[in-house]
């Protein structure tokens, strides 16, 4: 019988164990009836591949072994309790990082399998900052600056955190340049706050976004750049239930030096906007402040009603009109099934996952195990997961879905086509909670 145990490494910053580093844990072997094995896979994810000659200890015990060309490894006649897995390379103790701990149970007659990995690069770059005074009420925001085109970083790339502790005063900055590698690095952001990401190198752009980082962790806020065209936005502010225009009221992109007041009319616009997303806000005596999440695509020209409600509890509604057609990145990249694809296998299929296993989508996995449908991707991942699929980030009709494995059901039927982005895309495209894989599905008459 065999057991598969995915485990996500945890990480720490040290500096003792000497050339090592540091991996001081702790063990504890509870001697039981019969033996078992423990073997698996160690994988760097700084190279993205198997990590050879790493070596594996059942911490505490005389079970030890090294991982083989392919990383992997394989610890017999182990005895039935429960141990602390650890394992070091000499080139993690020389840049003083620990992948940490995983713990595992033995049972006799049984093979637990484990995959472990040593901490991503944006690990390890922003575990140097605890090496850094810290600052109460911060937390470390980094991130990897790349070139659309080439794939390459871009070292000596300007980022720019913007932020508003006080709405009313012009945001605080805070400009940074990436390393050789294209990597940043802020070591005192403020916490519980909304901060506003932007990053440039010569001619090119990234796509500006919003993160916010808890106090004493850290968030990850990647950017690829290309040429982008800056956008104009024209709104206006109407009351919900009557449709009345509302003037007089304070609208600005959160974070942003844009910021202006609604006409009696209700009109509003902003001139030469980075695309991007930002949270459009509004603030007026009667109605309060009311946000909405807006995407802001290059070189398009938006049209934007914003319905305000008097009741605080209800969000206000947004409308956004695309008067021009953009080329954002979002429409770059990404792999793409169009309807004819569909059609030749749809008699053999009942649902997304059937459609995604039948036209053998590259890196997808689609996952029955446990008894409901997942969906997620195989490669490009920086962190291993604790089962056998981690879904992906699914969007129909440009928005996000509340349940990815409702969303998994959707009849082949009704889609139109289906764009699905790598990990490494997704996590650029539409930041760090995608760092999964994206699945964009565009529904027929959509």
């Amino acid at each position: 019988m065999v057991h598969t145990q995915m485990i996500e490494a945890g990480h720490s910053r040290t500096r003792t164990w000497g050339a090592l580093g540091a991996l001081l844990l702790s063990a504890q072997a509870l001697s039981g009836q019969g033996t078992g094995a423990v073997s698996g896979t160690v994988f760097d994810s700084l190279t993205m591949t198997p990590l050879a000659d790493a070596l594996v200890v059942l911490w505490d015990t005389p079970h030890q072994t090294a991982t083989d060309s392919l990383g992997r490894f394989s610890v017999e006649d182990v005895p039935a309790g429960d141990y602390t897995v650890l394992f070091f390379h000499a080139y993690l103790g020389q840049r003083g990082v620990s992948p940490g701990p995983a713990q595992t149970r033995v049972t006799p007659g049984d093979t637990v399998r484990l995959s472990l990995a040593t901490p991503s690069m944006f690990t390890m770059v922003a575990s140097e900052c605890l090496l850094e005074p810290h600052e109460p009420g911060t937390g470390v925001v980094a991130g990897w600056v790349g070139d659309n085109e080439s794939g390459m970083g871009l070292p000596g790339a300007s980022v720019v955190l913007s932020w508003n502790v006080d709405e009313s005063k012009a945001p605080d900055r805070l400009e940074l340049q990436t390393d050789s590698r294209g990597w940043y690095r802020a070591c005192s952001a403020p916490a519980e706050v909304p901060i506003i990401a932007s990053a440039r190198f010569l001619d090119r752009s990234g796509l500006r976004r919003e993160v916010q980082v808890k106090q004493g962790e850290m968030a990850e806020a990647p950017f690829l750049l290309g040429r982008y065209a800056l956008a104009e936005i024209n709104g206006r502010l109407v009351d919900a239930s009557s449709g009345e225009a509302v003037g007089s009221s304070e609208i600005w992109l959160r974070g942003t030096a844009f910021r202006g007041m609604s006409s009696p009319d209700g009109d509003f616009g902003f001139q030469n906007v980075p695309p991007g997303t930002y949270m459009l806000m509004t603030k007026h005596v009667g109605y309060g402040v009311k946000m909405d999440t807006l995407e802001i695509p290059s070189g398009g020209r938006l049209h934007v009603e914003m319905r305000l409600d008097q009741r605080a509890i209800e969000i206000a509604p947004l409308t956004v009109t695309v008067e021009s057609e953009p080329q954002t990145l979002r429409a770059m990249g990404g792999f793409t099934i169009e309807r004819a694809q569909i059609e030749k296998v749809r008699a053999r299929t009942r649902d997304l996952g059937d459609l995604l296993s039948v036209l053998h989508a590259p890196g997808v996995v689609v996952d029955r195990s446990e008894g409901t449908l997942c969906i997620g991707y195989t490669t490009g991942h920086v962190r291993m997961f604790r089962s056998n699929c981690t879904p992906m980030m699914i969007f129909i009709d440009n928005v996000r879905t509340s349940s990815e494995v409702l969303a998994s059901q959707i009849s082949p039927d009704a889609i139109e086509r289906i764009v699905i982005y790598k990990p490494m895309e997704a996590g650029n495209l539409f930041g760090y909670g995608a760092a999964s894989g994206v699945m964009a599905i565009f529904t027929r008459g959509h």
